[in-house]
C-alpha cells in the first residue's frame, strides 16, 4: 500500500471513534500517526521493513502493530470492527460545515439517519429540528451547509489529485520508452478541484506505455483505451487520461489541454490578427509549423510565456502583449514562511529540524506559530510553555548566524472577538497570526465582528486562513471578507494565503480583492512538519491566479524589511 492510503485508513479509524463515542485521545493519536506517515519522505513500506516505524512521530508498539496490520492485509482489526458498528456513510456527514462528530452521532441515535442524502430529507421535513441540540435554526444551517458542500466537492481536490498525478508523472519519466512527459488540464492551472488528471505524453512504443499505466498498481478500473491514450480511474477515485502525442506537437498539445476556453480564444485571435492560424495541431503561417514547444507559439504570436496558472482568459493575453502583466511570483521570491507548527503544539518536527529545512530552502527566516491556549486539542501552549518555548529559540538564534527562527503564535480569535492571550503576552513575539478555529455556526455578522477586531488590534500581524473553508471537506463559515479587506488595507494587517492544499485560503477572488485595495498578502504552509515547507507551491499558484506580484507578499522582503509591528 502506498503511504497516503494508509494514512487514509488511520484517518477513518479516528473518525469513527468519535462517531462511535470513544476515546478522543486515541483518536488523536490516530490522527497524529496519518500525518507523520503522510508527511515522512520515506514510504511506509520501507519504514516497516527497515524496523523504523517507530522513528515516525507519535509511532508508538501499538499503532506500528496497526500499521503493519494495515499494511498486511489493507485494513485491520480495529477498522473491521468500527465499520461493523458505524455506517460508513457517516463519515461522509463530516464533511458538512455544521456537523461535528458529536453531532452526527447523536442524529444517527435519535434519527437512524446515516447518509447526507436522508439528512437533507430530514432537514427539509423539519425532522432534524426533533432532536436534541439541533432546533430550527441550526436546522437551516445544517441545509445551508449541505448546499456549500454541493459546490466545494464538485471534482477531486488539487490535495488529492497533484500528488497522485506527479506520482504517476514520475514512474512514466522513469521508463526508457518515454521521451517526455507533463501534466496538463485544469491541474496545471492549479484549479482547487478538478474533473481528471491530465498527462501528455511522447513515447517511441505507445501501446507499451498503455499497457504501463492500464496495468498500474493504482489503477483500479479501465474506462477506455485505445493505441495512443487511455482512461483509467485510480484506487483513490481519481480519473486519469494519458494520451501519446507526436514530438513536434507536444508544446501545442500541452497549449491545448491546458489553457481555459477564453485563453485559448484569445491566442487564436491574436494568430488571427497576424495573419497566422493557431489551431491544435500548430501555430501555421509564413509557410512554417510550431507546435514542438509551448514557448515558441508564444513567441511567434510577440507575447512571453503566460504562467500556467494565469491562462484563465482574464484579459491576461491583452495584459502580456501591453507589458501590463505583473512579474511573476516564483518560489524563489520568498524570504521565509511565517505561520509553521512544531512539536511544541501539534507539529510533528522540532524548532532546529523546522529551522535546518527552512535554511535548506534558501530562507531567511521562518515564522514559528503554534497554537495558542484555547486549543487544547490540537496542544495549545499555556502563557508558560509559550515562554519555555520562546526561550528555545532565542538559545537556538544565538547559533544560526543570518538566519532566524521568528518567535510566533496562531492566536485564537475567541467566540466573542477577543484574543486567546493578552495584549502583554502577545508584545512579545515577533509574529502574531490570528485565525478563528471555533465558533462556526455564529452569524455572518458575528463572524465578520471577531475578524475584524483581530484586524483592528495593534499586535496582530496578519489574519490566517481567513474564510476557514477545507476544499472538498468544508466551505467555510459565514463571514463579509470584502470589509475585511477595507479594515486590513486602513490598519496595515496583512491577510493570509494559506498554502496548505487543503485550505488554499484566501483564494484568489478575494486575493485580487485584497490586491486591488492595497493590502499585504503573506503566502504562508501553516505547515505542521519540515515536508510541508514544500507546500508553498501552492500558495504560489494561488498567487499568480490573482495576478499578485512579488511587491504584494509580505514574506518576499528580507528580515529586516518586514512589515511585522514588533520588528518595525
Amino acid at each position: 500500500m502506498e503511504s497516503w492510503q494508509v494514512a487514509r485508513l488511520l484517518t477513518e479509524i479516528a473518525d469513527l471513534m468519535e462517531i462511535a463515542g470513544e476515546d478522543s485521545g486515541k483518536a488523536m493519536a490516530y490522527r497524529r500517526a496519518a500525518r507523520s506517515i503522510s508527511s515522512s519522505l520515506i514510504p511506509v513500506e520501507v519504514l516497516a521493513q527497515n524496523g523504523e516505524l517507530r522513528s515516525l512521530p507519535g509511532v508508538g508498539p501499538a499503532l506500528e502493530k496497526k500499521i503493519r496490520e494495515i499494511l498486511d492485509t489493507g485494513t485491520c482489526a480495529q477498522l473491521e470492527r468500527l465499520t461493523s458498528a458505524v455506517p460508513l456513510t457517516l463519515l461522509d456527514m463530516l464533511a458538512i460545515p455544521e456537523l461535528g462528530a458529536k453531532t452526527v452521532r447523536n442524529i444517527y441515535h435519535h434519527t437512524g439517519i446515516d447518509d447526507i442524502a436522508g439528512l437533507e430529507e430530514a432537514a427539509r421535513k423539519g425532522i432534524l429540528r426533533k432532536v436534541p441540540g439541533i432546533g430550527v435554526k441550526r436546522e437551516q444551517k445544517i441545509l445551508a451547509g449541505i448546499r456549500r458542500l454541493d459546490l466545494a466537492s464538485e471534482g477531486v481536490p488539487l490535495a488529492i489529485a497533484r500528488p497522485l498525478a506527479l506520482g504517476l508523472l514520475e514512474d512514466l519519466r522513469f521508463l526508457p520508452y518515454v521521451e517526455k512527459a507533463a501534466l496538463g488540464g485544469a491541474l496545471r492551472r492549479f484549479v482547487e478541484t478538478v474533473d481528471q488528471v491530465d498527462i501528455l505524453a511522447t513515447s517511441s512504443e505507445p501501446e507499451r506505455l498503455m499497457d504501463f499505466l492500464t496495468h498500474h498498481k493504482l489503477v483500479r478500473e479501465v474506462e477506455s483505451r485505445g493505441s495512443r491514450a487511455c482512461s483509467v480511474v485510480t484506487t483513490l477515485s481519481v480519473r486519469v487520461r494519458l494520451e501519446v502525442v507526436a514530438r513536434e506537437q507536444f508544446g501545442v498539445a500541452l497549449l491545448y489541454s491546458t489553457g481555459s476556453r477564453g485563453h485559448l480564444a484569445a491566442l487564436e485571435e491574436r494568430a488571427r490578427s497576424r495573419g497566422l492560424v493557431l489551431g491544435p495541431h500548430g501555430l501555421e503561417g509564413d509557410g512554417a509549423s510550431l507546435g514542438a514547444r509551448e514557448e515558441d507559439i508564444y513567441e511567434a504570436l510577440g507575447l512571453p510565456l503566460i504562467p500556467p496558472e494565469m491562462r484563465e482568459g482574464r484579459g491576461e493575453v491583452a495584459a502580456a502583449a501591453d507589458g501590463s502583466l505583473p512579474t511573476v511570483l516564483r518560489l524563489g521570491h520568498l524570504k521565509g514562511d511565517l505561520h509553521v507548527h512544531s512539536d511544541w503544539s501539534d507539529g510533528i518536527a522540532g524548532l532546529e529540524e523546522l529551522a535546518r529545512a527552512a535554511m535548506d530552502r534558501g530562507y531567511e527566516y521562518l515564522g514559528i506559530c503554534d497554537h495558542s491556549r484555547s486549543l487544547a486539542i490540537a496542544g495549545g501552549l499555556s502563557v508558560e510553555r509559550l515562554r519555555r518555548r520562546n526561550a528555545a529559540i532565542d538559545e537556538l538564534n544565538a547559533s544560526y548566524g543570518s538566519f532566524r527562527l521568528l518567535k510566533g503564535i496562531e492566536v485564537d480569535i475567541l467566540k466573542d472577538g477577543s484574543l486567546d492571550y493578552p495584549d502583554e503576552v502577545l508584545r512579545e513575539l515577533d509574529v502574531v497570526i490570528a485565525s478563528i478555529h471555533s465558533g462556526f455556526r455564529q452569524s455572518k455578522e458575528e463572524i465578520t465582528s471577531r475578524l475584524v477586531a483581530a484586524a483592528r488590534n495593534p499586535h496582530v500581524d496578519i489574519i490566517g486562513h481567513p474564510t476557514g473553508r477545507l476544499i472538498g471537506r468544508r466551505g467555510g463559515y459565514e463571514a463579509d471578507i470584502d470589509e475585511l479587506v477595507a479594515v486590513a488595507a486602513d490598519t496595515g494587517t496583512a491577510l493570509e494565503i494559506n498554502a496548505s492544499p487543503d485550505r488554499l485560503d484566501l483564494g484568489p477572488e478575494y486575493v485580487r480583492k485584497a490586491r486591488e485595495a492595497g493590502v499585504m498578502l503573506s503566502i504562508n504552509t501553516d505547515a505542521h512538519s519540515a515536508e510541508g515547507l514544500a507546500d508553498a507551491v501552492y500558495g504560489i499558484s494561488v498567487a499568480r491566479r490573482a495576478w499578485l506580484s512579488p511587491e504584494g507578499v509580505v514574506n518576499t522582503r528580507p528580515l529586516d524589511e518586514l512589515p511585522l509591528r514588533r520588528l518595525r
